[in-house]
Protein backbone atom coordinates (compact mmCIF):
# COMPACT_ATOMS: atom_id res chain seq x y z
CA UNK A 1 0.00 0.00 0.00
CA UNK A 2 0.84 3.33 -0.88
CA UNK A 3 1.63 6.46 1.82
CA UNK A 4 -0.52 8.63 1.89
CA UNK A 5 0.35 12.83 1.06
CA UNK A 6 -1.13 15.51 1.83
CA UNK A 7 -5.11 15.98 3.13
CA UNK A 8 -6.44 13.15 1.37
CA UNK A 9 -10.27 14.21 3.24
CA UNK A 10 -12.69 15.64 1.25
CA UNK A 11 -13.36 19.33 2.60
CA UNK A 12 -15.92 20.12 0.29
CA UNK A 13 -18.21 21.72 2.84
CA UNK A 14 -15.47 24.09 4.53
CA UNK A 15 -15.87 27.14 2.56
CA UNK A 16 -14.18 30.31 3.95
CA UNK A 17 -11.06 28.50 4.79
CA UNK A 18 -8.05 27.28 2.81
CA UNK A 19 -7.25 23.88 4.70
CA UNK A 20 -4.20 23.47 5.98
CA UNK A 21 -4.62 21.05 8.37
CA UNK A 22 -7.01 18.52 9.28
CA UNK A 23 -7.17 15.92 12.11
CA UNK A 24 -9.93 13.01 12.74
CA UNK A 25 -10.14 11.87 16.53
CA UNK A 26 -12.82 8.82 17.28
CA UNK A 27 -13.95 7.83 20.67
CA UNK A 28 -16.46 5.98 22.52
CA UNK A 29 -18.40 6.59 25.51
CA UNK A 30 -18.12 2.98 27.25
CA UNK A 31 -20.15 1.75 30.43
CA UNK A 32 -18.78 -0.25 33.13
CA UNK A 33 -19.51 -2.74 35.10
CA UNK A 34 -18.07 -3.65 39.07
CA UNK A 35 -17.74 -5.99 41.23
CA UNK A 36 -17.65 -6.06 44.73
CA UNK A 37 -14.11 -5.53 45.28
CA UNK A 38 -14.45 -2.56 42.35
CA UNK A 39 -12.53 -4.39 39.72
CA UNK A 40 -14.01 -4.14 36.02
CA UNK A 41 -15.50 -6.78 34.97
CA UNK A 42 -17.49 -5.69 32.01
CA UNK A 43 -16.75 -2.43 29.60
CA UNK A 44 -19.77 -1.89 26.75
CA UNK A 45 -19.49 0.98 24.29
CA UNK A 46 -22.81 2.36 24.03
CA UNK A 47 -22.18 5.47 21.95
CA UNK A 48 -19.19 6.41 18.83
CA UNK A 49 -18.56 10.15 18.85
CA UNK A 50 -15.68 11.91 16.04
CA UNK A 51 -13.96 14.92 16.40
CA UNK A 52 -12.30 16.93 13.69
CA UNK A 53 -9.72 19.85 14.07
CA UNK A 54 -9.21 22.01 11.09
CA UNK A 55 -6.10 24.59 10.88
CA UNK A 56 -6.49 27.05 7.69
CA UNK A 57 -6.66 30.50 6.47
CA UNK A 58 -8.99 32.73 6.25
CA UNK A 59 -10.60 33.09 2.56
CA UNK A 60 -12.83 36.46 1.96
CA UNK A 61 -14.66 38.03 4.28
CA UNK A 62 -16.46 35.16 5.98
CA UNK A 63 -17.60 34.26 9.61
CA UNK A 64 -16.78 31.23 10.74
CA UNK A 65 -18.49 30.61 14.50
CA UNK A 66 -18.94 28.13 17.35
CA UNK A 67 -22.31 26.73 17.24
CA UNK A 68 -23.00 26.64 13.44
CA UNK A 69 -23.47 23.38 11.62
CA UNK A 70 -20.56 22.01 9.28
CA UNK A 71 -20.59 19.82 6.89
CA UNK A 72 -17.76 17.67 5.77
CA UNK A 73 -18.57 15.15 2.89
CA UNK A 74 -21.65 13.18 4.34
CA UNK A 75 -21.43 14.27 7.72
CA UNK A 76 -22.85 16.63 9.76
CA UNK A 77 -20.81 18.51 12.66
CA UNK A 78 -21.46 20.99 15.36
CA UNK A 79 -18.71 23.53 15.53
CA UNK A 80 -17.31 23.97 19.01
CA UNK A 81 -14.63 26.60 19.07
CA UNK A 82 -13.00 29.02 16.51
CA UNK A 83 -10.09 30.14 17.41
CA UNK A 84 -8.85 33.57 15.16
CA UNK A 85 -5.28 34.49 14.88
CA UNK A 86 -4.40 37.66 13.30
CA UNK A 87 -0.69 39.28 12.85
CA UNK A 88 0.63 42.18 11.17
CA UNK A 89 3.46 39.81 9.44
CA UNK A 90 1.11 37.00 7.70
CA UNK A 91 -2.56 35.93 7.06
CA UNK A 92 -5.66 35.67 9.42
CA UNK A 93 -5.28 31.89 10.07
CA UNK A 94 -8.48 30.15 11.81
CA UNK A 95 -9.08 26.70 14.07
CA UNK A 96 -11.65 25.08 14.76
CA UNK A 97 -13.25 22.36 16.23
CA UNK A 98 -16.24 20.07 15.61
CA UNK A 99 -17.80 17.43 16.87
CA UNK A 100 -20.61 14.70 15.88
CA UNK A 101 -21.76 11.36 17.73
CA UNK A 102 -23.77 8.48 16.37
CA UNK A 103 -26.59 9.56 13.99
CA UNK A 104 -27.22 12.82 15.66
CA UNK A 105 -29.21 15.20 14.04
CA UNK A 106 -27.46 19.00 13.96
CA UNK A 107 -29.35 22.28 15.06
CA UNK A 108 -27.11 25.26 14.40
CA UNK A 109 -27.14 27.72 17.61
CA UNK A 110 -29.92 30.63 16.82
CA UNK A 111 -30.31 33.25 19.75
CA UNK A 112 -33.11 33.39 21.46
CA UNK A 113 -35.55 35.75 20.12
CA UNK A 114 -36.33 38.76 21.88
CA UNK A 115 -39.92 39.12 24.43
Amino acid sequence: MARQFGIITTTTGITGIVVNSLTTNNTAEIAEARNEKGQVTDLKAYSKGETISVTGLLDGDVTVEAGAKLTLGEKDYIIETVDRNETNTGYVEVSLSARTADAAEIDAYTAPSAG
